[in-house]
């Protein structure tokens, strides 16, 4: 009886201890992913700061390329910004896409 306990304690506890290890492996990937989304983000926003710093539009590009109606994909923070950027251009934004 007692060798039982002492297997089912162990037991438990691996058991247990394999189950914490499999989360903390779920929430370190996830937070990987979190850091390259944020990472991307802020190179991507650097750009947009240096594109501005020349002295030059977004709104240019999609003149020059013959946009007139664009869709903007991803309405958070970005897709803001660019909405913003061309309301008083030629660009209209017909479709925002979250």
């Amino acid at each position: 009886m007692k060798i039982r306990n002492i297997v089912s304690f162990v037991g438990g506890a691996l058991l247990g201890g394999m189950g914490i290890c499999v989360l903390k492996h779920r929430e370190e990937k996830e937070t990987r992913k979190d850091a390259k989304k944020y990472l991307d983000l802020y190179r991507t926003m650097s750009q947009y700061v240096v594109t501005k710093q020349q002295h030059k539009e977004v709104s240019d590009y999609f003149e020059e390329n013959g946009y007139e109606r664009i869709a903007v994909y991803g309405m958070s923070h970005m897709g803001q910004r660019l909405i913003d950027d061309l309301k008083d251009s030629k660009v209209q934004v017909v479709y925002g896409v979250d």
